[in-house]
């Protein structure tokens, strides 16, 4: 059996859009510094073992 959706209300609507527009900037803000970490971290190992890290675009 299906039962009808309920519908949008206007406010509510705006305002889960919002906090999903902030979310998904600071997903992409963590998932950036996790990156640059990385790339850190394998030039300090790298420099230890005499090789160099060539990052590519």
């Amino acid at each position: 059996m299906l039962l009808p959706m309920a519908k949008a209300r206007g406010p509510r609507m705006a305002q889960f859009l919002d906090g999903a527009v902030a979310k998904s900037g600071l997903n992409k803000s963590i998932l950036d510094a996790a990156w640059g970490r990385f790339i850190t971290l394998c030039a300090c190992k790298a420099e230890g073992a005499g090789g160099m890290v060539v990052k590519g675009s």
